[in-house]
């Protein structure tokens, strides 16, 4: 069985100056623990362009990943928002293989 859970949340300061928001993300897919039988456990991201949610190069798809996601974001003012995030990937299953967005 293949699947894909996301957890997030944060808090919006909103009456600080620029009301800041602090944010934490967690995403886990499946990948698949034996690659030699007949079941194919690793999620299918049906459409991987994701760089809204996983950076924005485009590098990681949510097939076998793991990812913890941090961001902090201000508004100076209500048309300009200025946020930096980062983010730490690693393998949900080592005997499956890393996924790109053209995999």
């Amino acid at each position: 069985m293949a699947y894909a859970v996301v957890a997030q949340g944060g808090y919006t300061f909103k009456d600080a100056w620029g009301t800041p928001r602090l944010g934490l993300e967690f995403d886990y897919s499946s990948g698949d623990d034996n690659p030699f039988d007949d079941k194919h456990q690793t999620l299918d991201n049906l459409y991987p362009t994701n760089h809204k949610f996983y950076g924005y190069m485009d590098f990681f798809s949510l097939q076998n990943v793991q990812d913890l996601r941090m961001i902090v974001q201000i508004k100076p003012t209500s048309r300009l928002s200025v946020a930096i995030e980062g983010h730490a990937f690693w393998l949900a299953n080592t005997h499956d293989s890393f996924y790109n967005v053209a995999a």
